[in-house]
């Protein structure tokens, strides 16, 4: 449902569905894949927004969670992303 609302340009609607996504994955009741997927999506959001200091973070905790769960797919995606970046880490 995100990814349609992002489609769409709703990027409020998104957000609030990731945002529901995320309370879910951390709440450990689906595979780790999941909230690495979401945080990544959230991280896109928070990128479109200007806000690069929230998506590096959502970026680089998506690329551990996907490392740590043997996702390669997910992995690549969220190092692509971080790498789009560019530069350390914004304050």
């Amino acid at each position: 449902m995100a990814a349609v609302a992002r489609a769409e340009g709703d990027d409020e609607t998104a957000a609030a569905h990731l945002d529901e996504a995320e309370r879910i994955g951390r709440a450990g009741t689906v595979p780790g894949s999941y909230l690495s997927s979401v945080l990544r999506g959230l991280g896109e959001l928070a990128a479109a927004r200007g806000d690069l200091a929230d998506a590096h973070s959502l970026f680089e905790e998506s690329l551990s969670l996907a490392r740590n769960v043997s996702d390669e797919l997910s992995a690549t995606e969220s190092a692509e992303r971080l790498a789009s970046l560019g530069g350390p880490k914004p304050t």
